[in-house]
C-alpha cells in the first residue's frame, strides 16, 4: 500500500510561451543545421535561392521562438539578463547561442560567408544542445531530468526541421534521394527515442505517463507525426528517380512535412506543459 505524503504537484513556472519556444526554436534550429548538412552531402548542386529560402525561414523561426521567451520573462528588454550566467546556466547559453546564431545567420544571408554560415550552423546545434540539458538540469520534475532528454529534444528539434523543409521545399527539384533517406534515418531515431522515454516512464512517479500512452497521444504523435511520414517517405525514396513518381510524391512530401512539423509540436508541448510535475514523497508498506 502506497501512502502520499507530498504529493506530485506540477511546476507552473514555464507555460505555454516556453513550449512555444521549444516547438518554434528548436524547428527552426533544427532546419538550418540539417540545410547545412544536406547542402555539403549534396556537394552543393542544391540552387543557393533554396539555401537562402531555408536560411531566412530558420531565422524567423527562431526569432518567434525567442520573442516567446521573452513573454515569459515578462518583457522584451529584460532578456538581456539571462546573459549574466552563461558559464553555469543552460538557458544563458540558449538565449547566447540564439542571438549568436541570429547574427551570424543574417550576416551569411548578405554575404555569403562560409565562416559565418558555419558558426549559424555551430550555434544552431548550441540551441537544441542547450535546450535538452534545460530539461535534463530541472531535478524537481522527474520526466525532464533522465538521461534520454537530451537526445529526446535534439533528435525531435531535427525531426520537425526536417517537417518544415519538407513543407517549403516539397516541390523543388534539390529533392534527392540522399534528402529523403535522411528523413527515414531522422523519424526512425526519434520514434524509437521517444518510444524508450514513454516506455520507461514510471505511472508511480509522473502523473502524466497515462497522458503520453493514451490512443489519442500515439494517434496524432505517433501515428501522423512519425509513421504515417516514415512509410510515405519510404515509398517516395523507391518512386523518386522515376520522372512520374517524384511528381505522384510532391504533395504527399508536403502533407508529410506537417504531420511531422504536428508529432514534433505535440512531443514538446507535452514534455514542457504537461508532464512538469515535481517530485512528490511518499512511502510504501
Amino acid at each position: 500500500m502506497r501512502l502520499d505524503i507530498v504529493p506530485a504537484e506540477k511546476q507552473k513556472v514555464w507555460k505555454w510561451p516556453a513550449a512555444a519556444n521549444f516547438v518554434l526554436s528548436g524547428a527552426g534550429s533544427g532546419l538550418y543545421v540539417l540545410t547545412c548538412l544536406l547542402f555539403l552531402l549534396s556537394q552543393k548542386t542544391a540552387p543557393r535561392g533554396l539555401s537562402v529560402f531555408s536560411d531566412i525561414t530558420a531565422v524567423v523561426f527562431v526569432m518567434m521562438g525567442f520573442l516567446c521567451v521573452s513573454l515569459e520573462l515578462g518583457c522584451l528588454p529584460s532578456t538581456r539578463y539571462s546573459l549574466r550566467r552563461v558559464s553555469s546556466s543552460w538557458i544563458s547559453r540558449e538565449v547566447l547561442f540564439g542571438v549568436v546564431f541570429v547574427a551570424s545567420a543574417g550576416v551569411n544571408l548578405v554575404f555569403d560567408s562560409r565562416i559565418f554560415g558555419v558558426a549559424a550552423s555551430l550555434a544552431a546545434a548550441g540551441i537544441l544542445v542547450s535546450q535538452g540539458f534545460i530539461l535534463k538540469a530541472a531535478r524537481s520534475v522527474t520526466a525532464w531530468n533522465v538521461r534520454l532528454m537530451p537526445a529526446l529534444i535534439i533528435t525531435s528539434g531535427l525531426h520537425s526541421g526536417y517537417g518544415l523543409s519538407l513543407v517549403i521545399h516539397a516541390a523543388a527539384p534539390a529533392s534527392s534521394v540522399t534528402y529523403l533517406v535522411a528523413g527515414i534515418a531522422l523519424n526512425l531515431m526519434n520514434l524509437i527515442i521517444w518510444g524508450i522515454s514513454v516506455t520507461s516512464a514510471s505511472f508511480e512517479t509522473n502523473p502524466v505517463a497515462q497522458s503520453l500512452g493514451s490512443h489519442k497521444f500515439r494517434i496524432v504523435a505517433l501515428g501522423l507525426g512519425h509513421i504515417a511520414p516514415l512509410l510515405l517517405i519510404t515509398l517516395c525514396s523507391v518512386l523518386w528517380d522515376h520522372h512520374a513518381g517524384s511528381v505522384f510524391c510532391r504533395p504527399f512530401l508536403f502533407l508529410t512535412g506537417i504531420g511531422m512539423l504536428a508529432g514534433s509540436a505535440l512531443q514538446k508541448i507535452f514534455i514542457v506543459s504537461k508532464a512538469g510535475y515535481k517530485t512528490g514523497l511518499w512511502f510504501e508498506n
